[in-house]
């Protein structure tokens, strides 16, 4: 049975069908997380998933990884708030790195983030995938338009690539080669138009890597 506390829930027992369920500090069935009550000026505490998670700015090394992620196999969605998601889908074989990148984005996953598993068909060919999305955040929402002007993914103007960006992007979409003594990787940029890929070529060669299309 349900626990709550009347400050949050108005009675004890369980809470009215519908109403956002705003933890209180007392354990139940839904292993919802442990939170005190925050004192006025402190950050949000919001719901997501059943939930409580206390919203902050994206730390530096995880935007490095979210920008190759997003140059990669990521994507971000629209809530009807206007909130961005971020969508992580990788091949059960690569389900390892998945799950680094959702233990090292700690700010847009839970601890004990849902993890979906997808199969599917193609080319005739039995697939099998795993998947999860990010919380809801208004900072993805921003990244979105940024990344998504006309609904269509581009590399926007000024984007600032890292060593581990690169590193990311390379491991959702590259592919080395190797020809005696000497070293090719190549990323797979066919979504991306003709001003993107410039962005892309002049970034890469701000870091010493000489790319051509």
């Amino acid at each position: 049975m349900f626990t709550g506390c009347r400050e949050c829930h108005g009675e004890v027992g369980r809470p009215p069908a519908g109403r956002h369920r705003e933890f209180c500090g007392v354990s139940c069935r839904n292993r919802w997380h442990n939170a005190r009550r925050k004192p006025r000026g402190a950050p949000r505490v919001v719901m997501y998933a059943a939930n409580v998670l206390r919203l902050r700015a994206i730390p530096a090394r995880e935007m490095e990884i979210l920008i190759g992620t997003l140059l990669g196999d990521g994507s971000i969605s629209l809530t009807k708030q206007g909130k961005g998601m971020l969508n992580l889908t990788h091949a059960t074989k690569h389900e390892s790195y998945f799950r680094w990148k959702v233990e090292n984005l700690t700010s847009l996953f839970l601890p004990e983030h849902r993890i979906g598993r997808i199969t599917g068909l193609k080319r005739g060919t039995v697939t099998h995938a795993v998947s999860a999305y990010s919380i809801a955040r208004d900072d993805l929402g921003t990244m979105r338009a940024r990344f998504y002007p006309n609904g269509k993914k581009i590399v926007p103007t000024g984007l600032d690539l890292t060593p581990l960006s690169i590193a990311v992007w390379h491991m959702d979409d590259g592919s080395m080669e190797t020809r005696g003594r000497s070293h090719r990787f190549t990323l797979a940029t066919n979504c991306f138009d003709a001003q993107s890929l410039a962005r892309l070529i002049l970034a890469l060669w701000r870091h010493g890597v000489r790319a051509v299309i």
